[in-house]
């Protein structure tokens, strides 16, 4: 004589357990992706953080991005500011979504949705599509020599340091306040060799806020000197690295609501200063088109 004996008699509920439950459905629903749905880029999109006026970002560290691929040259770049920080690569913004290089079509990652990369690849991108249009940017990179390219260093040191501290400090409710540099993506930080790829201000360290006050007006000023009446910094024919940290910290500075005014007063006292990131915003701007949000 044999016996069948089944697991699934144990999980049967009593009549008056399951009458009572059945009062109380359980719902699924389909998990919510921090990513939109989308179908394969024909464009370059590029993911930041919400606007702050027309296509550029109210968050420094995607400004000194789109600067980036502005002022290198390359154009039609379209914008999104409904993807949430978790969508973009390793929960960060901005991430960069392209159409797969050509010969990549069919290899994992190159079908449906394209390439998502990260801020800290969006130069050997740029890079990739200069070369596809016969352009090289040069080991110099727009600097008119190598000891240009090596004081660009200072200045953004300067940049990300002083005034970077400033605007977290004067302006705390400011996207800014995250600690979301470019340098931070890498691991270790580069050396900063591009000016944008380059050293982050130390956290953690308490400095007075009047001794701050006055070592951005001095860098604010420092910096409206060695402009003077040049096109780009450090005399450049060509816009560089520094130029696009630079014009990102003073777009945010000038156009950055209050209670940043004591850091915009330093600033709109320096004529030449705002007569150039008046220039810039345009030509950064063109460069980029609204996308479709869904």
């Amino acid at each position: 004589m044999s016996t069948t004996t089944t697991t699934s008699s144990f999980l049967i509920l009593p009549a008056p357990l399951r009458a009572f439950l059945a009062t109380f459905p359980l719902h699924t629903y389909p998990p919510i992706s921090a990513r939109p749905a989308h179908a394969r880029p024909t464009q370059p999109t590029i993911w930041i953080h919400p606007p702050l006026s027309d296509l550029l970002s109210a968050d420094v560290e995607c400004l000194k991005w789109q600067a980036y691929i502005a002022l290198r040259g390359v154009t039609g770049v379209r914008v999104r500011g409904d993807v949430k920080a978790e969508g973009g690569v390793g929960g960060r913004l901005p991430s960069l979504w392209v159409p797969v290089p050509l010969g990549l079509e069919g290899k994992e990652g190159g079908e449906g949705e394209g390439e998502l990369l990260p801020a800290h690849l969006i130069p050997a991108w740029v890079d990739r599509e200069k070369r596809m249009e016969g352009k090289e940017g040069g080991e110099l990179e727009g600097y008119r020599d190598a000891e240009a390219r090596d004081e660009s260093r200072a200045w953004v040191a300067l940049l990300e340091g002083t005034v970077h501290s400033a605007l977290i400090t004067f302006h705390p409710t400011s996207t800014t306040a995250r600690i979301s540099s470019i340098a931070a993506t890498l691991t270790p930080p580069p050396a900063p060799l591009t000016g944008l790829a380059s050293l982050f201000p130390p956290y953690g360290a308490h400095v007075p806020v009047a001794e701050l006050e006055l070592k951005y007006a001095e860098a604010v000023g420092a910096l409206s000197e060695r402009l003077g009446g040049d096109k780009w910094f450090l005399g450049s024919e060509s816009p560089t690295p520094l130029d696009a940290l630079a014009f990102a910290y003073l777009h945010t500075i000038l156009h950055t609501p209050a209670p940043a005014g004591q850091l915009r007063t330093q600033v709109t006292r320096r004529v030449n200063l705002v007569a150039w990131e008046r220039r810039v915003s345009g030509a950064v701007r063109a460069a980029f088109v609204k996308a479709d949000e869904v």
